[in-house]
Protein backbone atom coordinates (compact mmCIF):
# COMPACT_ATOMS: atom_id res chain seq x y z
CA UNK A 1 0.00 0.00 0.00
CA UNK A 2 1.19 3.43 -0.69
CA UNK A 3 -0.42 6.37 0.53
CA UNK A 4 0.06 9.20 -1.78
CA UNK A 5 -1.10 13.42 -1.14
CA UNK A 6 -2.54 15.56 -3.35
CA UNK A 7 -3.19 19.48 -2.95
CA UNK A 8 -5.74 21.53 -4.92
CA UNK A 9 -5.74 25.70 -4.18
CA UNK A 10 -9.43 25.83 -3.38
CA UNK A 11 -9.76 22.23 -1.91
CA UNK A 12 -6.55 22.04 0.02
CA UNK A 13 -5.34 18.97 0.87
CA UNK A 14 -6.35 15.26 0.86
CA UNK A 15 -4.62 11.52 0.73
CA UNK A 16 -5.31 8.49 -0.88
CA UNK A 17 -3.86 4.94 1.12
CA UNK A 18 -3.52 3.99 -2.48
CA UNK A 19 -2.23 5.20 -6.21
CA UNK A 20 -5.54 6.36 -7.31
CA UNK A 21 -6.75 4.83 -11.05
CA UNK A 22 -6.54 7.00 -14.22
CA UNK A 23 -10.35 7.16 -13.47
CA UNK A 24 -10.49 8.62 -10.34
CA UNK A 25 -7.47 10.53 -11.20
CA UNK A 26 -9.25 12.33 -13.74
CA UNK A 27 -12.26 13.31 -11.55
CA UNK A 28 -9.73 15.51 -9.86
CA UNK A 29 -10.09 19.36 -10.00
CA UNK A 30 -8.07 21.00 -12.57
CA UNK A 31 -4.94 22.49 -10.84
CA UNK A 32 -4.47 19.79 -8.64
CA UNK A 33 -1.03 18.18 -7.85
CA UNK A 34 0.63 15.55 -6.59
CA UNK A 35 2.34 16.64 -3.51
CA UNK A 36 4.67 14.75 -0.84
CA UNK A 37 2.50 13.63 2.95
CA UNK A 38 1.63 16.22 5.29
CA UNK A 39 3.90 16.20 8.15
CA UNK A 40 1.37 16.93 9.98
CA UNK A 41 -0.69 19.40 11.08
CA UNK A 42 0.53 23.09 11.52
CA UNK A 43 2.12 23.36 7.84
CA UNK A 44 0.50 24.61 4.72
CA UNK A 45 1.47 23.70 1.37
CA UNK A 46 3.64 26.69 -0.32
CA UNK A 47 3.47 25.61 -3.81
CA UNK A 48 6.72 23.78 -3.73
CA UNK A 49 6.85 22.37 0.33
CA UNK A 50 5.30 21.37 3.19
CA UNK A 51 5.80 25.11 5.49
CA UNK A 52 5.46 25.25 9.38
CA UNK A 53 2.41 27.33 9.72
CA UNK A 54 3.51 30.75 12.16
CA UNK A 55 2.86 30.25 15.77
CA UNK A 56 -0.97 31.37 16.79
CA UNK A 57 -0.28 34.26 19.51
CA UNK A 58 -3.05 33.84 21.27
CA UNK A 59 -1.85 29.77 22.05
CA UNK A 60 1.32 31.01 22.64
CA UNK A 61 -0.32 33.76 25.40
CA UNK A 62 -2.21 31.12 26.68
CA UNK A 63 0.74 28.62 27.32
CA UNK A 64 3.31 31.22 28.82
CA UNK A 65 1.03 32.19 30.86
CA UNK A 66 -0.16 28.45 31.90
CA UNK A 67 3.66 28.10 32.77
CA UNK A 68 3.58 31.32 34.60
CA UNK A 69 0.46 29.98 36.80
CA UNK A 70 2.62 27.16 37.45
CA UNK A 71 5.92 28.58 38.39
CA UNK A 72 4.15 30.65 41.03
CA UNK A 73 1.75 28.15 42.11
CA UNK A 74 5.36 26.12 43.08
CA UNK A 75 5.89 28.70 45.25
CA UNK A 76 3.22 29.61 46.84
CA UNK A 77 5.00 27.99 49.70
CA UNK A 78 7.50 30.43 50.38
CA UNK A 79 5.55 33.47 51.19
CA UNK A 80 4.15 31.95 54.71
CA UNK A 81 5.43 33.45 57.67
CA UNK A 82 7.06 30.92 58.56
CA UNK A 83 9.22 29.70 54.83
CA UNK A 84 12.58 29.23 56.31
CA UNK A 85 13.53 31.17 52.65
CA UNK A 86 14.08 34.74 52.08
CA UNK A 87 10.86 35.81 51.42
CA UNK A 88 11.57 39.33 49.68
CA UNK A 89 13.98 37.82 47.33
CA UNK A 90 11.52 35.39 46.45
CA UNK A 91 8.37 38.28 46.43
CA UNK A 92 10.37 39.58 43.62
CA UNK A 93 10.77 36.67 41.79
CA UNK A 94 7.21 36.23 41.80
CA UNK A 95 6.52 39.64 40.72
CA UNK A 96 8.78 39.33 37.83
CA UNK A 97 6.35 36.07 36.82
CA UNK A 98 3.45 37.96 37.29
CA UNK A 99 5.36 41.24 34.81
CA UNK A 100 5.94 38.45 32.13
CA UNK A 101 2.67 39.57 29.93
CA UNK A 102 4.24 42.98 30.08
CA UNK A 103 7.77 42.15 28.74
CA UNK A 104 8.62 43.60 25.05
CA UNK A 105 7.86 40.83 22.79
CA UNK A 106 5.65 38.91 24.55
CA UNK A 107 4.21 36.31 23.88
CA UNK A 108 6.96 35.16 21.29
CA UNK A 109 10.13 35.88 23.29
CA UNK A 110 10.03 35.73 26.91
CA UNK A 111 12.77 36.28 29.27
CA UNK A 112 11.48 33.89 32.34
CA UNK A 113 13.40 35.22 35.46
CA UNK A 114 15.39 33.36 37.69
CA UNK A 115 14.08 31.99 41.01
CA UNK A 116 16.43 32.78 44.03
CA UNK A 117 19.36 30.71 45.04
CA UNK A 118 18.14 28.30 47.85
Amino acid sequence: MMEMGFYHPARGYWQTMSAPTEEILATYPEGTVEVPLKPGTGFTWSGEAWEPEPPDPEALALEARARRDALLTACDWTQVPDAPVDRAAWAAYRQALRDVPEQPGFPAEIAWPEPPAA
